[in-house]
């Protein structure tokens, strides 16, 4: 008779200077980019886009299945974040209407 509350969807680093894509943690100098396997699909799409990458046929492989699967979900969303103000604001929006 207890309730569960499942929260589910992609998530962005925001530094406490507004900065987002990156992430500060407590104890540690270095501010680093946040959500790492977001940025990296994102990278990977940008580079699709402005023509200096293809899409290949072998992204999902059983080395980094997970990286693949996000990569190969984003791909629909190129223009969208291309033409986005904030690229990085809009990265777990895209993310979250690809799952």
């Amino acid at each position: 008779d207890g309730y569960c509350l499942i929260v589910q969807g992609p998530h962005v680093g925001i530094t406490q200077d507004g900065v987002v894509g990156c992430v500060e943690r407590e104890g540690i100098a270095l501010v680093d980019k946040c959500c790492g396997s977001a940025i990296a699909a994102s990278n990977y799409l940008q580079g699709i886009t402005e023509g200096g990458a293809t899409i290949t046929t072998k992204i999902q492989t059983f080395s980094d299945f997970q990286q693949g699967a996000v990569q190969e979900l984003i791909l629909p969303h190129g223009k969208r974040l291309a033409e986005a103000p904030n690229r990085m604001a809009e990265l777990p929006y895209a993310l979250f209407e690809s799952q």
